[in-house]
């Protein structure tokens, strides 16, 4: 097992396969306890995982990523032939270095905690995600870099980053950015100095045992700031144990900037300043068009201003592991300027 290394520069110093090596031949290495995973590079000098088992579920061919059940291979490792009879083999197929090391890096951590501690049975619900993760790095961007790094800071000033993480919308396009039990948060960004947010109606109306608050944060664009790559590994390390949350901040990450992904995730703006603005507001409080909304009309859009509004001063927390507990920290940390 190879694992005082990093696994980026342990598939570098991978030899590539001999030249007229067939495609179920691999120059590789174990990377898990047991031999349970492999990191291999393939006879095109692509990074791929081999798990040897005996899985059986449908095949998945995309345009960065493949997945192979019951594959029968053979891992050159130190010179040393290793025939493998069964392997679930997930292959990178794309030429570009920044997915071939997210690739290896970020799926790796997963696979390894996936490889170490998970059965068989959720080997699908693993390949589904990867499938929409790769799908996701290729296609439109579904929202901003601001908006995302703002949602990726009030994640990782909280005091319970995996709270929130799995509080966090499943869909880009959700009608809150977070929502458990019965509480929900709305994360509005601004970067020219005012808190003028748009709004969608149905974030602030009153609904009857729901408690919805809005976090509104100010942002400035600054080169020594804290990037949106380093917010989002930061999100990941909080929930380094947990392949599935990893794998869902990665997903949301992805599906927000699409195959923008690589140049958004050096946008850095003002930590300091972003944090000492955060101020939280009960929705309700929030100015809106006069209710109610006249019969046939829908999909109301507005900009409102905040600033006419005053701010909470302490969330009302009704269990320690709830969505408003990992944030009442925050409320004494800024300073809602």
């Amino acid at each position: 097992m190879q694992r005082e290394r990093g696994l980026l520069e342990i598939f570098r110093s991978l030899p590539s396969p001999r030249r007229r090596a067939s495609k179920s031949e691999f120059s590789g290495i174990s990377v898990a306890p047991s031999s349970a995973l492999y990191l291999a590079k393939d006879p095109e000098g692509r990074p791929s995982f081999l798990l040897p088992g005996h899985a059986s579920l449908p095949p998945v061919r995309l345009e960065n990523l493949e997945v192979r059940y019951r594959v029968r291979c053979r891992i050159i490792a130190n010179k040393r032939s290793i025939d493998i009879e069964s392997a679930t083999l997930i292959g990178c197929l794309s030429t570009d270095e920044d997915l071939q090391k997210y690739f290896v890096e970020v799926l790796g951590a997963v696979l390894q905690g996936f490889s170490a501690g998970s059965g068989a049975s959720r080997l699908g619900d693993l390949v589904e995600a990867l499938s929409e993760l790769f799908q996701a790095a290729s296609s439109e961007p579904a929202s901003t870099a601001q908006g995302l790094w703002a949602e990726l800071m009030l994640i990782d000033g909280s005091t319970n980053p995996r709270v929130m993480i799995n509080a966090w919308h499943s869909e880009v396009d959700d009608l809150f950015d977070f929502s458990a039990g019965a509480e929900r948060i709305e994360v509005k960004s601004s970067s020219d100095k005012t808190r003028c947010h748009n709004f969608r109606y149905e974030q602030i109306e009153r609904i009857p045992g729901l408690h919805a608050l809005i976090a509104s944060v100010l942002v400035d664009r600054s080169a020594r700031g804290i990037s949106l790559g380093d917010l989002w590994d930061r999100c990941r390390e909080h929930v380094g144990a947990l392949p599935a949350q990893q794998l869902k901040v990665d997903s949301i990450c992805f599906r927000s900037l699409g195959k923008h992904w690589r140049q958004w995730r050096d946008v850095s703006f003002d930590y300091h300043r972003a944090t000492a603005s955060l101020a939280f507001f009960n929705a309700e409080s929030i100015p809106k068009p006069v209710a109610p909304i006249p019969a046939g009309v829908s999909d109301v859009r507005f900009v409102s201003d905040l600033s006419l509004v005053k701010a909470i001063e302490r969330m009302d927390v009704h269990a320690t592991e709830s969505l408003f507990a990992a944030c009442a920290g925050l409320l004494s940390s800024s300073g809602g300027c």
